[in-house]
């Protein structure tokens, strides 16, 4: 399963660039949302710098999953909703749960 990072989060920065894609491992957590695992060794350090800073994932605006994923995967919500979610850190990997519960509160995302 390949994830488009870009797309995931739209920085004015990155729509200048060609938009980065790695891969990426999608498992449902225990109440119904999206886990999302990727690899370090697949991202190099400008998507780490870009993307996974202050331990949150940004997502700009709402990303619709595909069907397949969500019907794979049983998943309670086919769109992930804009805003920081925590990222948890290992060694080898990130998670990020795009589960609305996991989103930062009180963070506000800058509009165009």
């Amino acid at each position: 399963m390949h994830a488009d990072i870009a797309a995931a989060s739209v920085h004015p920065a990155a729509l200048k660039k060609k938009c980065p894609q790695t891969e990426a491992v999608f498992r449902r957590t225990s109440n119904g949302y999206a886990r999302i695992y990727f690899m370090k060794n697949l991202l190099d350090a400008d998507i780490i710098t870009t993307f996974f800073q202050h331990e949150h994932f940004r997502i700009d605006q709402a990303i619709d999953l595909p069907i397949s994923l969500v019907k794979n995967l049983d998943l309670k919500d086919c769109r992930v909703s804009p805003g920081l979610y925590k990222i948890r850190a290992y060694k080898d990997f990130f998670i990020i749960d795009l589960d609305p519960l996991s989103k930062a509160h009180g963070i506000m995302l800058a509009q165009d």
